[in-house]
């Protein structure tokens, strides 16, 4: 699905997006890296979110005065969160492919499935489950047409829940949705999501004078 030497040579660039706080753009110790998700801190979150749509908008206006005539955007997880989330904010790109998409934080990083180092009450339960809520691509509406939208997820996924997913689909009114057996991680069918990923690129027009 992500074998860049295939896109390639199927004619196609590609550009790397990296998240805020990610990889490269990570600093100080490596276990410190993952500090754009803290269950304990949720508008850091939230922030982060803020910082990594306006970084992606930058780079597609990058693209643009690069010679770029059209470009998609696939994500996986978290990239898939935000291959959503920008589709909710912005119309600028030719496509969108969620992979096992994160679409509402409050699963798994919420009060009642993740550990957190103070005492919860409903007062605040409220105001966290409305922070994660303000950003999730459910709380918008999108800015593609649908049929330039896929999804792929995976029906017994507890990373990135699956109801979520379902969810947005059916809120979003997108078609192109392709639901498998298996987890977040481990896929039994996992030659049908290349399938649905390269049969989505053709349908979008992709090679032919995409980027």
């Amino acid at each position: 699905m992500f074998r860049v030497d295939t896109l390639f040579s199927r004619g196609l660039d590609v550009a790397l997006f990296i998240a805020p706080f990610h990889w490269r753009r990570g600093t100080g110790a490596f276990r410190e890296r993952g500090i754009y998700l803290q269950p304990d801190n949720v508008v850091m979150t939230a922030e982060c979110a803020g910082q990594a749509m306006h970084d992606l908008y930058g780079a597609f206006l990058i693209l643009a005065d690069l010679g770029s005539p059209a470009t998609g955007l696939i994500g996986a997880s978290l990239g898939g969160y935000n291959t959503a989330l920008f589709s909710g904010l912005a119309g600028i790109h030719a496509f969108a492919a969620m992979m096992v998409p994160a679409v509402n934080f409050n699963r798994p990083l919420g009060l009642d499935t993740a550990k957190h180092p103070f005492s919860i009450d409903e007062r605040l339960r409220g105001k966290i489950h409305r922070i994660y809520e303000l950003h999730s691509p459910l709380h918008l509406k999108p800015r593609l047409p649908a049929d330039r939208m896929l999804v792929v997820a995976s029906r017994g996924d507890l990373v990135c829940p699956f109801e979520y997913v379902r969810e947005l689909c059916d809120t979003w009114r997108i078609t192109r949705r392709h639901f498998l057996t298996g987890g977040h991680w481990l896929v039994f069918n996992r030659e049908e999501r290349g399938r649905a990923w390269y049969s989505f690129l053709a349908y979008v027009g992709f090679p032919e004078g995409g980027e």
